[in-house]
């Protein structure tokens, strides 16, 4: 899954199942497809967010984040909004827009999270711990480690919170 040219990428095919996996904070993220397999031009990532999980406020600078939910529901905020979305919505999150969501009620959210341009999952890669091989979900202590140092790597990632 690797191309050549950054301007010129090859056809890109992951199958079901298959894919970087890692565990981050306490939720799942496979990674379809990455900044240096898009020639640059987006990062996609499938993503299962469990019960009580969501994302702090934040703020993304170089990129547009786009969510297509598969199963389960999202509270989402953003400029004095709040908006529900279930499975089957798609959610476009301009650049520049403080944003903040989090999962509703008991079922997981499985979605597909898009990055345009890429690079913002290296972001959730370089916090992850691997999953593959069915790596079982880390220990609660382990989140609390990744929340200590992900304003860190954010800043990294030109995403403020």
């Amino acid at each position: 899954m690797t191309t050549q040219d950054q301007s010129a990428p090859e056809l890109i095919h992951v199958a079901q199942g298959e894919g970087d996996t890692r565990w981050v904070f306490r939720d799942h993220y496979t990674f379809k497809a990455e900044k240096q397999d898009t020639g640059g031009a987006f990062g996609l990532l499938e993503v299962i967010l469990y019960p009580g999980s969501g994302a702090p406020p934040h703020t993304h600078h170089g990129e547009d984040e786009a969510f297509y939910l598969i199963e389960g529901s999202l509270e989402l905020r953003w400029e004095g909004r709040v908006e529900t979305a279930g499975p089957g919505s798609f959610v476009f999150l301009p650049r520049g827009k403080a944003h903040t969501y989090s999962v509703i009620g008991d079922t997981p959210v499985k979605m597909l999270a898009w990055y345009t341009p890429g690079g913002t999952e290296g972001y959730f890669k370089k916090l992850g711990i691997s999953a593959a091989n069915g790596e079982p979900r880390p220990p609660a202590e382990q989140f609390e480690i990744d929340a200590q140092t992900a304003s860190k790597v954010a800043l990294e990632f030109d995403v403020i919170r």
